[in-house]
């Protein structure tokens, strides 16, 4: 199990705002820090690439995603699952062939009255090409300015932010995209972020320059 985040070197390049690990220097006991819990019942979760996206998502709201003009830092697109791990590959590619599908969601009437929502595999109009979720860490995309800047600097500041995803409004998803305990298949687990009478309810930062920018 983790114990609390402890503090993080500025990194040579920008490559996540990493909140935590400076917050958490102050008291373990301020309700705006966000830690990782050292008694934490939850067991540390696999780090996945899509873990991984859906964790640089909570850092670029946490600093982004509020009230008045963001900073010049935050002028990048959200990271999410299909920017971070999404890859357009041949139908046929065997290096991608046990990979799973990236998936949009179409409304489809299935009566009169009835309609549902599914979740078909993202494919090319045109063309053999299916785009697919990569899975491991080292896969993930760091080529795409809003996927490296925002990405957790350790595993510790990785397991913070796992601990605190439902307060960002990100739910947690397995290695397909999948929300994991929902009720019925989904694969939309960055949700649309946690608002409260239309103003963003995630943890406060705390004063003083953010490590690692």
């Amino acid at each position: 199990m983790a114990s609390l985040v402890t503090r993080v070197a500025p990194a040579s390049a920008p490559t996540g705002l990493s909140f935590i690990a400076r917050s958490i220097l102050n008291s373990p006991t301020d309700n705006n820090n966000v830690t990782a819990e050292s008694n934490s019942p939850i067991a540390k979760p696999e780090h996945t690439c899509v873990r991984e996206a859906l964790v640089a998502l909570a850092n670029w709201r946490q600093h982004c995603d509020g009230p008045g003009i963001p900073p010049t830092k935050c002028w990048t697109r959200a990271p999410n699952i299909e920017r971070c791990c999404g890859k357009w590959v041949d139908t046929n590619d065997e290096k991608y062939k046990d990979y799973p599908p990236v998936r949009t969601s179409k409304e489809v009437q299935i009566g009169k009255t009835a309609w549902e929502w599914r979740w078909n595999p993202k494919t090319a109009k045109k063309g053999h090409r299916r785009e697919i979720v990569l899975q491991s860490v080292d896969e993930y995309n760091t080529g795409k300015t809003e996927c490296k800047r925002w990405r957790p600097e350790s595993e510790g500041v990785f397991f913070a932010y796992m601990q605190h995803l439902r307060e960002y409004g990100i739910f947690d998803a397995d290695n397909t995209g999948k929300v994991i305990d929902s009720k019925s298949a989904r694969y939309n687990p960055e949700g649309g972020g946690y608002y409260d009478d239309g103003q963003q309810k995630y943890p406060s930062l705390g004063d003083g320059p953010p490590i690692g920018w």
